[in-house]
C-alpha cells in the first residue's frame, strides 16, 4: 500500500466518522474519581485508565488502544492470551499458540511489553502464553509506552486486568470438553466476608489436562488466585491477591514439524509431514510452579488528590528434560533430523514496587488540569542452566526414543561430553520516575504532556556447571530518558482527530566488551495520527497510522573482516495503519472488525530481537480479522445466541533468510444456549479445516495450526 493511498483511506474514513451525531456523555468534571473501567456488557468499553493512568475517556487519549472485553472472552471461549490476539489489530503470534511470544506493530515482544494491572510484569514465561482463568479482559495498547511502563520493545503493550472482589455473592462453575481429549474446569465465587460489606473475598480455581496437535504433547495444568480486600470507606482500599501456578507437561518450549530441505535445489517443502507429527519424546517433561503475592492500596485523599500504591512478589521455578531438534536453519534432509538430549532449569525471583499520585492542579471552567506522577522499582533475580549432551539422527516420521536422561543426576554424568553447558546468575534492578499531565482546554481541545527517567543495572555472573565454578562475568548500567507528547481536537463530542510521539527504550542485553562495548540502549520514536469516532455508547471506530523508528540498534560491523565488532545502526523502521470498529451494530448484534498494513524492515541486527536483513520475522505485511455474535431479543429462539468469524493473516518471513510461511484464513463459529443461571455453549474453530502454521523461528521449528477443532462448555451460576 503506497503513502498516498494510506492517507486517502484516513481522510475518507475521517470524513464518515465526523458525519455522525453528537453523542456526548455526561461527565463530572469537578471530581477527581477512582480510576476504573466501565463495560457496556457488549464488546464495547468506554474508559480504560491504565492507558494514561489518568481517567480520560478513549476519545480524549491521543493514543490508539484496544480492548478485549469479558462478553468477548466468554463467546470466544478464549482460554489464553493468545488466542485472543484475533480479536485485536496489528497483533499476531511469533511461534506457537502454547508461547507467549507475540508480534505486534512489526516487533517481536520483550518481557517489558506485558503486564497485570498496569504493573510491569507477567505471571507466566515465554513458553506459556497467560491464561485467562481469573482475566477480566485484555488490554492492549499501541505502540512505545516506555513513560508509564518502563523498558520495552515498542510495538505496544499487553495488559491483563485480573477479576476483583465484588460486593454481591455470587458462585459459578464451568466445565468445558473440547479437542484433544480437553478437560477444563473454573470455579469461581465472590461476595462480602461482613454484614457490612467492607471485607470482600474472591477464590477463583481452574484445572486443566488435556492433548495437543502434537500427539506426544499432554499439559496439565492447576490455578488458585484467593483474594481479599477491606473497604475502609468508599474513597479507600487495601486488596491482597495470591496466584498460584502448577504446570506440568511432556516437553516445555515445544518445537514444532520441521521442513524438509533438498540440498540439491536449496528448496524447503513445508508440508512433507503430517501437522500431528511428533518429536516429543514421551519420557521428557517440564515441570514449573509459581507463586505470586500482591498487595495493593489506594485512596483517594480529597476530590482533587489520590494515591495508589502496589508492592508485587513473583517467584518460579521451572525444570524440563527432553529431546530437542536441531539443523537451525535447515531443517529434516532425507526426512531425517538430529535430536539432542537437552536439560534447562531456571529459578526467578522478582520484587517490584509502583506507587503514584493523581491530581489536579487547575480546574477552572475553560482550562481543566489533570496529571500523575509516580515511581517504579524492581529488584530481579534470576538462576539458570542450560546443557545438550547426546545427539542422534532419527527419522522424521519415525523418531527414535528412550535413549535420553530425563533426571537432573542422569543428564550431569553427561556433562563431559557436552556439546555446550552453561550456568549464570543474573541480578537486575530498575528504578524510575514519571510524569505525565492531560491538559483539557474547553470542550474541543486536549493536550498529554508525559515523560520518564530510569536507571537500570545489569549483572551477570557465568558458572561452569561441573565444577561450578565461575568463568565470566558481565555488567551494564543504563540511564534514559524518555519523553511523550500527544495533541487531541475534538470537533464534535464523539469524534476526535489526534497526533501522539511518544519515545521507548530497551537496554542491551550484554555489554559486549570484546566487541566495542558497552554502548546505550536502543532508542525507539513513534510518530501516530488518527481519528476515533463513538457512533454511540455502544459502538466505536478507530484508524491510526504510525511510524516507528528504532536507534542504537546493535549490527555488524562492515568494516570488520572478522565480524567480531558491533557498531549502532538506526535504519531500523516499522510503519502501517490499523482500522477497527468494535461494538453493538444493531440491536442484538455484536461485531468487531480489524484490519491492520504493516511493513516492518531492518539492515539485520545482533541487538536485542536479533533480526537478518529485510523483512521482520513473523511480521505479515496484511492482517485482518471479524467477528459478529448475535442474540435475539424475543421470539421463540430468544434464548439462543449465534457467532460467526474469519481471521486473514499474510505471509511472513522467519529467522532463516528465503524460508517463509504462506498466508491463511480461518473461519470460526459459536452456538449457545441460555436460560437463567445456566449457559450451553459450542465452539468451532477452522471450519474448512485449512491446513496453516501459527509461526516459525525457521525450518527446523514451524507450528501447524489446529486442524477443526471444537470445544462443548456448560456454565452454570449457583447463586
Amino acid at each position: 500500500m503506497t503513502r498516498t493511498s494510506f492517507f486517502s483511506f484516513f481522510l475518507c474514513v475521517n470524513g464518515i466518522l465526523s458525519a455522525q451525531n453528537d453523542i456526548s456523555a455526561p461527565r463530572d468534571s469537578s471530581r477527581l474519581k477512582e480510576v476504573v473501567i466501565t463495560a457496556s456488557g457488549t464488546y464495547q468499553t468506554s474508559v480504560s485508565p491504565v492507558f494514561s493512568r489518568l481517567a480520560l475517556r478513549n476519545l480524549e487519549n491521543p493514543q490508539a488502544a484496544q480492548v478485549v472485553t469479558p462478553a468477548l472472552l466468554r463467546d470466544r471461549q478464549v482460554q489464553s492470551v493468545s488466542e485472543a490476539l484475533n480479536l485485536t489489530a496489528g497483533a499476531n503470534l511469533l511461534a506457537s499458540a502454547q508461547y507467549g511470544e507475540y508480534v505486534m506493530r512489526g516487533f517481536k515482544m520483550s518481557p517489558g511489553n506485558f503486564t497485570f494491572n498496569g504493573v510491569r510484569g507477567d505471571f507466566f514465561q515465554v513458553d506459556q502464553a497467560a491464561l485467562t482463568y481469573n482475566i477480566e479482559r485484555i488490554e492492549i495498547i499501541k505502540g512505545p509506552a516506555s513513560v508509564l511502563f518502563s523498558a520495552g520493545n515498542p510495538g505496544g503493550v499487553i495488559n491483563h486486568v485480573t477479576k476483583t472482589p465484588l460486593a454481591d455473592r455470587t458462585m459459578s462453575v464451568q466445565y468445558t470438553f473440547g479437542s484433544f481429549n480437553q478437560h477444563r474446569t473454573v470455579l469461581d465465587t465472590t461476595g462480602p466476608l461482613d454484614g457490612r460489606r467492607r471485607l470482600l473475598a474472591r477464590f477463583i480455581a481452574g484445572y486443566e489436562n488435556t492433548g495437543q496437535y502434537d500427539r506426544n504433547q499432554q499439559i496439565s495444568n492447576l490455578f488458585l488466585a484467593p483474594q481479599l480486600e477491606y473497604r475502609f470507606r468508599d474513597s479507600s482500599f487495601v486488596r491482597y491477591e495470591m496466584n498460584f501456578g502448577k504446570d506440568d507437561r511432556t516437553m516445555g518450549y515445544q518445537r514444532g514439524v520441521p521442513a524438509l530441505f533438498d540440498p540439491v535445489t536449496g528448496q524447503w517443502t513445508l508440508d512433507r509431514f503430517p501437522g500431528n507429527t511428533s518429536l516429543i519424546d514421551p519420557d521428557g517433561h517440564a515441570d514449573r510452579s509459581t507463586m505470586s503475592h500482591q498487595i495493593s492500596f489506594y485512596h483517594r485523599i480529597n476530590s482533587h488528590l489520590a494515591f495508589t500504591a502496589l508492592y508485587r512478589h513473583l517467584a518460579t521455578e521451572t525444570t524440563q528434560l527432553d529431546l530437542s531438534p536441531g539443523a537451525w536453519g535447515i531443517g529434516a534432509v532425507a526426512d531425517s533430523i538430529p535430536l539432542e538430549n537437552r536439560y534447562w532449569y531456571e529459578k526467578i525471583n522478582n520484587d517490584q514496587f509502583s506507587a503514584f499520585l493523581n491530581f489536579r492542579p487547575l480546574n477552572r471552567r475553560r482550562i481543566t488540569v489533570e496529571a500523575v506522577a509516580g515511581l517504579d522499582a524492581l529488584f530481579a533475580r534470576r538462576n539458570a542452566e542450560f546443557a545438550g549432551a547426546g545427539s542422534r539422527q532419527t527419522a522424521v516420521l519415525n523418531p527414535s526414543f528412550g535413549w535420553g536422561a530425563y533426571t537432573r543426576e542422569a543428564f550431569f554424568e553427561k556433562l563431559p561430553d557436552a556439546s555446550f553447558s552453561n550456568g549464570w546468575n543474573e541480578k537486575t534492578g530498575l528504578a524510575g520516575a514519571y510524569a505525565q499531565a492531560h491538559v483539557r482546554a474547553g470542550k474541543q481541545l486536549h493536550l498529554l504532556l508525559g515523560g520518564r527517567g530510569e536507571a537500570h543495572r545489569y549483572n551477570t555472573g557465568y558458572y561452569d556447571l561441573i565444577s561450578g565454578a565461575g568463568t565470566y562475568s558481565d555488567s551494564l548500567t543504563a540511564l534514559q530518558w524518555i519523553p511523550r507528547a500527544g495533541f487531541l481536537y475534538a470537533p464534535t463530542g464523539n469524534t476526535s482527530l489526534y497526533y501522539s510521539y511518544s519515545g521507548g527504550f530497551q537496554p542491551q542485553w550484554s555489554s559486549y566488551s570484546f566487541s566495542g562495548g558497552p554502548f546505550p540502549p536502543e532508542r525507539s520514536r513513534q510518530h501516530e495520527i488518527g481519528v476515533k469516532n463513538m457512533w454511540s455508547d455502544r459502538l466505536s471506530a478507530s484508524v491510526a497510522l504510525y511510524h516507528i523508528r528504532k536507534y542504537d540498534v546493535l549490527a555488524p560491523d562492515p568494516a570488520d573482516p572478522n565480524g567480531f565488532r558491533i557498531i549502532q545502526i538506526d535504519e531500523v523502521y516499522s510503519r502501517g495503519i490499523e482500522l477497527s470498529v468494535q461494538g453493538r451494530v444493531a440491536p442484538g448484534l455484536d461485531a468487531v472488525l480489524n484490519y491492520a498494513y504493516n511493513e516492518a524492515r531492518t539492515p539485520g541486527d545482533y541487538g536485542y530481537d536479533g533480526n537478518p536483513a529485510g523483512w521482520f520475522p513473523g511480521a505479515p505485511n496484511t492482517s485482518m480479522n471479524a467477528w459478529a455474535h448475535y442474540t435475539p431479543g424475543s421470539g421463540v429462539l430468544k434464548q439462543f445466541r449465534a457467532g460467526l468469524g474469519a481471521t486473514y493473516l499474510g505471509k511472513r518471513s522467519t529467522y532463516t533468510p528465503g524460508f517463509e510461511i504462506p498466508g491463511f484464513t480461518t473461519i470460526d463459529a459459536v452456538v449457545a444456549w441460555e436460560q437463567a443461571r445456566f449457559r450451553l455453549a459450542l465452539n468451532l474453530y477452522n471450519l474448512t479445516n485449512t491446513r496453516y502454521w501459527y509461526g516459525a523461528y525457521g525450518p527446523s521449528n514451524l507450528w501447524p495450526g489446529n486442524p477443526r477443532t471444537f470445544r462443548i462448555t456448560a456454565a452454570y451460576r449457583i447463586w
